[in-house]
């Protein structure tokens, strides 16, 4: 199920950015916003038990900084790994084959989905 979610929304973000660049670009931006999906929800779980236990995380926030960006750079690795180019033609056909109003429906989730997350995020962490 969530292997699917993710599928859509790479396809999604793939179908837009094919208009604007050539395939390997197109395919690397999905993949950063397949990396900016993942990574959201990473850091609204971290806020979710920042907030439920109290933790001060302070102290850590040159540690965090250097881990965000590694666990990034690790996740743009794995997911370009991931989505080769048999992988991401399979998905992209399985994609174009719904009818178009679907297809238009995973594009508004994507960005909404994308949205939400950071949404929710910034008010986690305001005070």
């Amino acid at each position: 199920m969530i292997s699917k979610f993710y599928n859509n929304v790479f396809a999604s973000a793939y179908h837009l950015y094919s208009k604007y660049y050539p395939p390997p670009r197109a395919t690397f931006r999905s993949i950063v916003i397949l990396a900016l999906h993942i990574m959201g929800l990473l850091f609204l779980c971290l806020a979710i038990a920042k907030r439920a236990f109290v933790l001060d995380l302070s102290q850590y926030q040159g540690a965090l900084v250097t881990i965000t960006i590694g666990v990034f750079a690790l996740m743009l690795i794995q997911l370009t790994k991931n989505y080769s180019k048999k992988r991401t033609d399979a998905i992209l056909n399985e994609f174009r084959s719904c009818p178009s109003k679907v297809r238009r429906v995973w594009g508004f989730i994507t960005i909404t989905t994308l949205l939400l997350e950071y949404i929710a995020l910034a008010f986690l962490l305001s005070k």
